[in-house]
């Protein structure tokens, strides 16, 4: 089960150091589930110091910068502020994914979400961004994935 792990802010107010300090706590659960590495996705060391290829468009802006920067790595993307995750929630997600080749997330969350990459999912997250972000109401309908029942959902709440 390799891939990525990457922190989102999942709020526009959150600061990335809060996100570099949730990696203390976050990064024993995602390798345990299987991350080869854990990347901040709004820390410079995630994409060589710059900013994102396209700003402005919140998370899908990192999404892009990070399946661009890693065009061969899927992610397991988690919010820092979630403390209900577990290794079972986020081992459900990957394990589907995996084995169905899609992007999935639990239904009413963007996050925690595995983002299968490939040469469609680069395209049409560029597209969307090109149109000057002029995507659906929910950002993730863009990805055509898989919208999974949470066995218990109030774990995804951010607190």
């Amino acid at each position: 089960m390799n891939f990525v792990a990457l922190i989102m802010p999942d709020r526009k107010e959150q600061l990335v150091d809060n996100c570099l300090i949730r990696r203390q706590t976050l990064t024993p659960m995602l390798m345990a589930v299987g991350a080869t590495k854990v990347l901040v996705a709004a820390s410079p060391s995630m994409n060589g110091g710059s900013s994102p290829v396209c700003e402005g468009f919140g998370l899908l802006s990192w999404l892009h910068t990070a399946v661009c920067t890693f065009p061969q790595e899927h992610f397991l993307c988690v919010p820092s502020d979630v403390p209900g995750l577990s290794r079972e929630l986020l081992r459900w997600l990957v394990i589907t994914g995996q084995s169905h080749q899609r992007s999935c997330h639990y239904r009413h969350h963007d996050l925690p979400l595995y983002l299968h990459n490939d040469e469609t999912l680069r395209s049409v997250l560029q597209n969307s961004l090109r149109s000057q972000g002029d995507c659906q109401e929910d950002p993730l309908d863009i990805f055509n994935g898989l919208a999974l029942v949470a066995p218990d959902p109030y774990l995804l709440i951010a607190q």
